[in-house]
């Protein structure tokens, strides 16, 4: 059947009301950007005054089909929201509730995540420098800034594994005073990368480069705590990392079996422990009974916290040198240099941990990245100016949040305030606690730094990907973290960018009335690849919601009633009389045969949209997809595509 030609896209983003055509098309290219005057490359919408989909508006009424008939619109197109909000319906609405609702569930997942964050905060402190103290004050300051200002409503920002190896090495050079210097340089830096919307660069950090960064931290965590879990002795301040693995490795002679069957007794339980019930937060039940074995074994028989810091205040505002700061910031041009690379890993684990908490927790909104860039800006320099460290998003930790109830941004409040009442009452105890306890929980951390799926998946279905992890694993141990990211990134690029702009066409298909059943045509054409993920995100949710949206509906013909039964077997749903007054039934069928060239963040993207419009189109929905039986073999290692058993069979 020959369809009229749909409006173009620019046609609807002019003044007057326009409606889409339910037999129509609508196609999408880069190009259609120069109707909106500029274009976002960081794929997410932002308060910026207007967006040209948001002005559309389409009006009902009748349509034309191919034969002439009038057509009854039940449902007008959907326009794409432009969230322009108050700054106080931002920080305390989501999803349009306020922050009170559901208070008793984010009130909970903010006391798990607080009761997780202490023994981390302090740790992983610990791990980049820095004194127990400072670990609480990070912890409590930078994670109330972020819930305060950030655009994330699950973020939790505090002390992190990603930032502990750059922080070392910066206490190796200028010492553990320098640490809340590092904290507002970088600051200021983030307020630089906010005003000048340097969150759009994130885009060129693909998977395989933040996969093979998380894992070279957590070698580094781990390694770097051989000396607290065998209790070595003799050892000397290293900057590099294998200088350091060799100075632990040449000291263990010193070992203490003590420690060290403290040590793997305390990881194996917490991770069997965890591998149990990971909703429970076994870090503070490991660092419990460490601290009642340190309390009540003779002294001398374990290493313990207060080994090294004798005094551990209960304070959240620690004295700062600002004549330290304004010296190192106009003399010491390398730990500038230091700077740069904090702010880079801060602002990327900030925003990637707070898109993943928002695909967690099934939020449709866009994250706003440059808003969370600011938070994450705050954030460090409040915990600076009150003598903390820098910090970060824990993507753990903001997973565990999600899990736990989180509903707004409430649960990080809690969590915060949480955090500064419970150390003020138990921080006197941690200096109770053996190092070896304290290195078990780093070495957990560490070791959920990976993520072995993401991993498995690269090397099966993803060759170039799987080169430039491994270039960026070995470029983070050998040179450093942040020169790690630079080399992956740039590599990344070079072997699979893209000159083609992605373009989407999406169709409604649909034959009989308007309340027919649905068949939507989705076409992917070029490449799918991390450096147009997020152009291609807004082509794909931008055209989709132009589509109209159609209520229930009853079959009007022998001819529907038809197309109907073989959508509803399609979906095993085989007694047509039940499946007819059931809802509308949708067809998806999405075609990437034409692609040139894909990724994993291409992929994931594509899985991505077939829940986005499953959730749209709403009523029953069977999705298929038509491509070469190579891409199938490819697309068929993902999570989206797993139940997939042929091109063009049903998806789900």
């Amino acid at each position: 059947m020959a369809h009229p030609q749909h409006p173009s896209l620019a046609a609807l983003r002019e003044p007057h009301p326009a409606t889409a055509s339910s037999y129509g098309t609508i196609d999408m290219t880069a190009a259609t950007k120069s109707h909106h005057g500029h274009s976002h490359d960081s794929g997410h919408h932002h308060d910026d005054g207007h967006h040209g989909h948001g002005h559309h508006q389409a009006s009902g009424g009748a349509e034309t089909s191919a034969n002439g008939k009038k057509l009854q619109v039940d449902a007008e197109p959907v326009p794409i929201p432009t969230y322009k909000q108050s700054w106080f319906q931002y920080v305390s609405l989501i999803k349009g509730l306020p922050l009170t609702f559901k208070l008793s569930d984010n009130a909970k997942a903010g006391a798990t995540v607080a009761l997780v964050n202490i023994p981390l905060g302090i740790s992983l402190s610990l791990a980049g420098g820095g004194t127990p103290t400072q670990g609480i004050v990070t912890t409590f300051w930078g994670g109330l800034m972020a819930a305060t200002v950030g655009d994330s409503h699950f973020n939790i920002v505090g002390t992190t594994g990603a930032l502990s190896g750059l922080l070392h090495n910066v206490v190796a050079a200028h010492g553990s005073a320098a640490l809340p210097v590092v904290a507002i340089l970088t600051s200021v830096l983030l307020f630089v990368a906010f005003f000048a919307r340097l969150d759009r660069l994130t885009r060129y950090i693909s998977t395989p480069v933040a996969e093979g960064f998380s894992v070279a931290v957590a070698i580094i965590i781990g390694c770097a705590q051989f000396p607290s879990a065998f209790g070595l002795t003799g050892l000397q301040p290293r900057e590099t990392f294998f200088a350091k693995l060799a100075m632990s490795l040449s000291c263990m002679s010193t070992a203490r079996y003590q420690d060290a069957v403290t040590f793997f007794v305390s990881f194996a339980a917490l991770f069997l422990l965890t591998k149990w019930k990971g909703t429970i937060p076994w870090a503070i039940v490991i660092a419990t009974v460490g601290i009642a074995l340190g309390t009540y074994l003779p002294i001398g028989t374990l290493t313990l916290l207060r080994t090294k810091f004798p005094s551990i205040p209960a304070v959240l505002i620690l004295p700062l040198d600002w004549t330290m700061v304004s010296g190192l910031a106009t003399s010491e041009a390398s730990i500038w240099l230091s700077c740069v690379g904090v702010a880079c890993v801060a602002a990327l684990e900030t925003i990637i941990s707070a898109e993943i908490g928002n695909r967690m927790a099934k939020i449709v909104k866009p994250l706003n990245t440059n808003r969370e860039m600011l938070g994450v800006a705050v954030s460090n320099a409040v915990s600076g100016a009150m003598g903390g460290i820098p910090c970060t998003a824990a993507l753990a930790r903001t997973s565990l949040n999600v899990r736990s109830g989180a509903t707004s941004r409430m649960s990080v409040i809690i969590c915060a305030l949480l955090v500064g009442l419970i150390s003020m009452f138990v921080m006197p105890f941690f200096s109770e606690i053996p190092m070896a306890c304290i290195a078990a929980i780093l070495f957990m951390v560490a070791y959920r730094l990976i993520n072995f799926h993401e991993i498995e998946l690269m090397f099966e279905a993803d060759a170039p990907g799987a080169y430039v992890f491994m270039m960026t694993l070995a470029s983070c141990l050998l040179l450093d973290t942040f020169y790690g990211l630079i080399v992956g990134a740039a590599a990344s690029c070079l072997v699979t960018w893209s000159e083609r702009m992605p373009m989407i066409t999406v169709a409604d298909i649909s034959t009989g009335s308007a309340r027919g059943a649905r068949a939507v045509h989705v076409r992917v054409l070029s490449s799918l690849l991390f450096v147009n993920r997020a152009v291609t995100r807004e082509l794909l949710w931008s055209a989709f919601a132009t589509l109209p949206r159609r209520e229930g509906y009853q079959p009007e013909s022998e001819e529907e009633e038809k197309q109907l039964l073989v959508t509803k077997q399609a979906l095993g749903e085989v007694d047509d009389d039940a499946a007819a007054s059931s809802g509308p039934s949708i067809l998806l069928r999405i075609d990437v045969g034409p692609l040139v060239q894909f990724d994993v963040d291409g992929a994931v993207l594509l899985g991505d949209f077939i829940n986005y419009a499953k959730k749209e189109l709403g009523g029953s929905v069977v999705v298929t997809v038509d491509c070469s039986e190579l891409t199938f073999m490819t697309l068929r290692h993902f999570e989206a595509f797993k139940h997939w058993s042929k091109p063009g069979a049903p998806v789900s």
